[in-house]
């Protein structure tokens, strides 16, 4: 593989994404991430995986440029160094990122959209301002609407009165980046309902194709 025709390649590239330019940056790990454009929106990758050479085989072809495995290869360590040497340090979120004040809770969808939470309201976003990793299972949210009352959910909880207001609160702050973070710890009989409030708070929060999984051996 010659210097000159991974150059090309590579600005072959940055061309094809056009004004949704290729944004190269390293975590607080040192892990290589660089976000791409993706059909009408942008996505967050590892350097090393298999989305974004899968995008860099797709987008060679397109532009009838010979996706061999050598000048893949060769493309993703050009790429690797640029977010190492060259790009800022930026934190990587899942599902929850906080930055300038405002909160972004990822929406999980195919359009990697995410709702921005401020003090005075909230908005869809089709861009946040964090950069977010989606998670191996990871199950979209739906589109948040106006109106409703927080109380609402406990209609499907089997939750004690004097423990209502410890669960809302245990809920907000699964909202918030940052802790410290109460625990919960629900406990009852067989058949109370525990399993039950455990999809139901998840699905609220962070929902997955495995809403329940076991503790770990």
């Amino acid at each position: 593989m010659k210097a000159d025709e991974k150059a090309a390649a590579v600005m072959a590239l940055k061309e094809k994404a056009g004004e949704q330019a290729l944004h190269f940056f390293h975590d607080t790990y040192d892990e290589p991430w660089v976000t791409v454009p993706a059909g009408n929106h942008r996505e967050t990758w590892r350097v090393d995986s298999k989305k974004l050479w899968l995008w860099i085989a797709r987008t060679l072809r397109a532009l009838n440029i010979p996706a061999t495995r050598s000048l893949i290869k060769s493309i993703v360590a050009e790429f690797e160094m640029t977010s190492l040497v060259d790009g800022p340090t930026l934190p990587v979120f899942v599902r929850i990122g906080e930055i300038d004040g405002a909160v972004y809770l990822d929406l999980g969808d195919q359009d990697w959209r995410a709702v921005q939470i401020r003090q005075n309201g909230w908005t869809v976003v089709d861009e946040p301002a964090v950069k977010f990793r989606r998670c191996l299972g990871i199950a979209a949210l739906p589109l948040p609407v106006n109106g409703g009352d927080p109380r609402e959910i406990l209609k499907f909880l089997n939750v004690r009165p004097q423990h209502e207001i410890l669960l809302l609160a245990w809920l907000s702050f699964c909202y918030r980046p940052k802790g410290p973070f109460p625990i919960l710890a629900i406990s009852g009989v067989q058949g109370s309902g525990k399993s039950t409030s455990t999809k139901v708070l998840r699905s609220l929060i962070d929902p997955s194709i495995a809403a329940l999984t076991g503790a770990p051996r």
